[in-house]
Formats: structure tokens, sequence, C-alpha cells
């Protein structure tokens, strides 16, 4: 039991230091871009950028994680996000923190995005089908903690550290997240099999996916993936512009969401939910957003973003354990890369929204109208589930 346990526990460390990294690069990035530009359309136009890059390359990280092991993977993806960070520091020393942060924030996310699908393939192999949900839930509790310790690390290292060494704070972490996947034992060698022969393109990239059981988690992945990167996108300029907020104040409003990511995950290690109420929250998601139209202060922020972070994660959680259920591991990269790559399209749209209409509207009303588009689509879904199920009987 020893040698499983120590295993469970390098991969609980990468996922916690990654996610550190990964959230305190988000928002100092956000801040930043923020502070150098004054323009919140820049900042869609930065994230339109890396969503593109992501769905372009994603299936094709979907086929090197089930081609190659999961965790050399992870691990070449660490080596490069160290690098980036390195690369970006030395940029932003030069002069160029503009151009520095929008060529590194392209790279990683091409390599972020590998990292996770990877980290996710690595899970059917860990445990059996019985404690998917249990440790996926485990999982996204010490990603949420990592999360909610970036947001305040962040605010501090954003007011306290010269903006060309912000970068550092990142590049540590993942140095930590490359050292304990390098000490993590693969304890699943034969669980893979062979890889599948490369007869054509098509069939390697694309193998019958997404299944039609599928396209609820999809679609519900797509809306609430795009209201996470909106926050991204948005909350720097709704707490700096709509709250007059600094930076420490920005790193308390992703704390809120972190914290309540948390409960989220804790709600589901003691109490399993089913996959049929990934509707339900799409309607809560558009719901609290749609609430931004109405209050438009710096604490009932903090609460709404502790609603999306519960809402969110539930629904990653249910997404990731569905997906890992319906394919065969040979197949996990490219099955999660697909429903990823439907999410980045709809990312692709919502920035390009912001982007047009983003000096021309409020932070808060564009996250309003979003909620109001989530609440029309899961009613829509709704209304046709109960079709299907009056006309079944």
């Amino acid at each position: 039991m020893t040698a499983p346990r120590t295993s469970h526990c390098h991969y609980l460390l990468c996922v916690t230091a990654s996610a550190v990294g990964r959230n305190i690069y988000l928002i100092v990035v956000a801040w930043l871009m923020m502070k150098y530009t004054a323009d919140p359309s820049a900042i869609a136009m930065l994230l339109a950028a890396g969503s593109c890059a992501e769905f372009l390359t994603t299936n094709l990280g979907g086929v090197v994680t089930d081609r190659y092991r999961p965790q050399l993977t992870c691990l070449v993806c660490d080596g490069f996000r160290i690098l980036t960070m390195a690369a970006a520091t030395v940029g932003m020393m030069l002069g160029y923190p503009v151009q520095t942060l929008v060529t590194s924030w392209v790279l990683y996310s091409v390599l972020d995005r590998t990292y996770l699908t990877a980290l996710q393939a690595m899970i059917p192999g860990m445990v059996d089908a019985a404690r998917l949900l249990s440790f996926n839930s485990t999982a996204y509790v010490w990603m949420q903690i990592g999360n909610f310790c970036a947001a305040v690390a962040a605010g501090l290292v954003l007011t306290f550290t010269p903006d060309y060494l912000s970068l550092m704070a990142p590049l540590a972490c993942f140095s930590l997240s490359f050292g304990s996947s390098f000490a993590r034992r693969e304890l699943h060698c034969g669980g893979y099999g062979k890889a599948e022969p490369v007869t054509f393109l098509r069939r390697e990239l694309f193998p019958g996916l997404p299944q039609q059981s599928l396209v609820l988690p999809s679609v519900v992945y797509a809306f609430i993936y795009a209201a996470g990167m909106m926050v991204s996108v948005l909350g720097s300029a709704l707490v700096m512009g709509e709250f007059g907020g600094s930076a420490l104040a920005f790193g308390f409003v992703e704390a809120g969401w972190a914290a309540g990511s948390v409960l989220g995950c804790l709600w589901l290690l003691f109490r399993s939910a089913k996959s049929n109420a990934l509707l339900w929250h799409l309607l809560v998601t558009g719901i609290i957003l749609a609430n931004f139209l109405v209050f438009q202060n710096l604490f009932v922020a903090l609460l709404q973003m502790m609603g999306l972070g519960v809402t969110y994660n539930i629904a990653r959680i249910l997404i990731d354990v569905e997906i890992q259920r319906s394919f065969p591991i040979s197949q996990l990269g490219r099955a999660r890369s697909q429903v990823h790559t439907v999410c980045m399209a709809l990312s692709l749209f919502v920035y390009g929204v912001v982007a047009l209409i983003g000096n021309a509207l409020a932070p808060s009303v564009i996250f309003g109208w979003f909620g109001v588009v989530a609440l029309f689509t899961g009613t829509l879904f709704w209304a046709c589930f109960r079709r299907d199920l009056l006309a079944a009987r």
C-alpha cells in the first residue's frame, strides 16, 4: 500500500503546485496587461490569441498524450513551462512587457492545455472505476486549495514585487511540479496497452468523438469554461474600473472563486451527484452571472464568484468522470481534448465579442448578458429533454 499512496501523494503535489503556478501566472498577466494598456479589449485579444493556439493544437496534444505515457508528457510540458517563465522574465527586464506577455501567453496556453489533458488521463490507471468520483474530487480539492493560495499570493506578488520579477513565482511552482512528477512511480504500466497504429490522420485525431452521450457535457463545459475565462478577461477591469479596487482586492475576488471551488469539491466528496445534474449547474451559472446586471459592488461580487466556483467545479468533476467512464484509456487524451475544442470555439466567440464591445460596456453588463445567454441555452436543453422524456412515455 505504501507505493500507491506515495504515487498518489506525488500526483496531488503535481496538481497543487501546478495550480498555484498556473493561477499566479493568469492573475499576473491579466493585471499587468490592464496596467500597461488600460484596455479590457486588449486582455480579451490576449486570451483570444491563447485560445486560438489551444483550438489549433488541443487535439494534437490529446494524440501525444495517448501515444506516449501521460507522465512523460507532463514532464516535457513542465520543462517547457519553466523555460517560458524564464524567457518571459528576461523579456520583461529588457523593457518589452506587452510583447513578452502576449508571446508567453500563447506558448503557455498550448503547454498548459496538453499538461492538463495528460494529468487527467492518468487517473483511470491509478484508481478503479468505483473510486473515480472520489479521487477526481480529491484532486480538485487540492487544485482549488492551490488556486486559493495563488489568488492571495498573486495579490501580494503584484503589490510588493517589481513587475519584471512577478513571473518568478510561477516558475518556482512549475519546478516543484516537475520534481514531483519525476519522482512519481507509474503503477499502471500494463494499463495502456499498445498504441494504435497511425493508419489515417483523421482516425488518429478524431476517433468517432464526441459521442452523442457527451453532447450535453460538451455544451455545459463550454459555457462554464467560457464563464471562467470571462472572469480572467474582465475580472481585473471589474475590480479596477467599476469598484476602484487594488491588486490586493483583485486577489481577494479570485480567492472567493477558489474558496467556492473547494466547497464544491468537498460537496462531491461527501455527497455524490449524478451526471444529469449538469443542466442545473448551467442554469445556476446563468442566474449568478445575470445578477451582475443588478448588483455592482465588491462584496457582492466576492459572493458571486464563490457561487460560480461551486457550480463550475462540481460540473467539471462530473464531466471528467463521465469521460473517464465512457472511453478506454488509450483514447482518453483525444476524448478530453475534443470536448475542450468545443470550449475553445465558444471562448473564441466570447473573446471576439468582448474585444469589440469591451470599451463600450461595463464588465458587469457583459457578465450579465452572458448569463442570460447561458440561461436561455439551459432552458432550451431542458425543454428538449422534457419533450424526449414525454415522447418515451
